[in-house]
């Protein structure tokens, strides 16, 4: 029934005809359910009392004297579900509901104007639901932004600890070892020379594989100049060790972005290289990095075996290295796409606005 009190779900109803307006609120008296109502005639007047008011849900008609009920999910921004209410139904009303966010839409009738509070109890129920699931999705977000933020701190510390600790006594190992080799030149059977010898390429060796592995995890170019400078060199390192030639079109001089952006961008590069390098059988791959004045387009595309389209039924469960691509072009505000098919190479793309970057 309807109610005062303020503990009840406040439904704003946005309708111009008066005898609608008396059923609707007819039906809500003889519900089991306690409601508050609020009657606005025109989206003005609705607007009025949004500004004012938190509704539970609005019921709208679809033809309103100043617009379309629809018009009133602009005003929502998904704070609270959307029922309209029409004469007449049809396939363009019901195309037009969804792309609106609307989450129902009924026929207006004396049979419906009965079963409103019904109606309305369902969608509200919905919501409910809906809301956890969005709460429950922005905490695993938060969560996934948390572990890569915690990932890349933790790359450069160990990078920074081997560039500061094993780096620096690896640096010293190899320059005592010099001068205690030259100092014993003249002194040692050609046996322990040998020896010597090894013990000097077998520290230059290490030397080497510390500078990769520090590179690896946090390479410095990125910091020092940027995304552009960080693929090429990427690029450099990735054919060499591959075979497989890489071309960089990019524009020049291309500006520094976020430092997320950068991040993120150059970790999907070595995702995407990493599955070419795995899986394609390719000989060419091609970065495009490109930044006009509404967004940034980055796409990794190669000329492998490519794949037939993922079916429907498995759309949900992409291999790790996907959904980790995709968790971080979120993260930084874009989408994600993947575009392959047999014969035709793979093409992986992230598009970000210009105001995320």
């Amino acid at each position: 029934m309807l109610t005062k009190n303020t503990d009840a779900p406040l439904i704003l109803l946005v309708e111009d005809d008066l005898s609608h307006v008396i059923a609707i609120q007819r039906s809500f008296q003889l519900a089991p359910e306690n409601y508050r109502l609020e009657i606005a005639g025109t989206l003005q007047e609705a607007g009025d009392l949004l500004s004012r008011h938190q509704p539970a849900l609005v019921l709208t008609d679809y033809r309103l004297p100043d617009g379309n009920g629809s018009d009133l999910a602009s005003l929502a921004h998904e704070a609270w579900p959307i029922i309209l209410m029409t004469s007449k139904g049809s396939e363009q009303i019901a195309v037009q509901v969804m792309k609106a966010g609307i989450q129902d839409y009924v026929v207006k009738s004396a049979e419906t104007f009965a079963h409103i509070p019904e109606t309305v109890n369902h969608a509200l129920k919905a919501w409910t639901l809906i809301l956890a699931r969005k709460q429950a999705e922005e905490a695993l977000r938060d969560y996934a932004r948390r572990l890569i933020e915690m990932e890349e701190e933790l790359r450069r510390k160990l990078a920074t600890e081997l560039h500061d600790e094993i780096g620096r006594d690896l640096t010293v190992l190899g320059m005592n070892f010099s001068i205690i080799s030259n100092a014993l030149a003249q002194n040692v059977t050609k046996n322990v020379a040998a020896r010597l010898d090894d013990s000097s390429r077998l520290i230059e060796t290490i030397s080497r594989t510390t500078r990769n592995i520090m590179s690896g995890l946090r390479p410095p170019v990125l910091d020092d100049y940027g995304l552009l400078s960080a693929l090429r060199w990427h690029a450099e390192l990735f054919s060499s060790r591959t075979g497989i030639a890489v071309s960089i079109q990019a524009d020049e001089p291309f500006p520094r972005l976020k430092t997320e952006v950068e991040t993120a961008l150059f970790r999907i590069y070595q995702e995407a290289l990493m599955n070419t390098a795995k899986h394609a059988h390719a000989k060419t791959v091609t970065i495009s990095l490109h930044l006009d004045n509404s967004r940034l387009l980055f796409t990794v595309g190669d000329d492998g075996t490519g794949s037939a389209p993922t079916p429907p039924s498995m759309r949900r469960m992409p291999g790790w290295g996907m959904s980790i691509m995709r968790e971080r072009a979120e993260l930084i505000g874009g989408s994600f796409s993947v575009d392959s098919a047999p014969g035709q190479g793979t093409s992986v793309m992230v598009e970000i606005p210009m105001e995320g970057v």
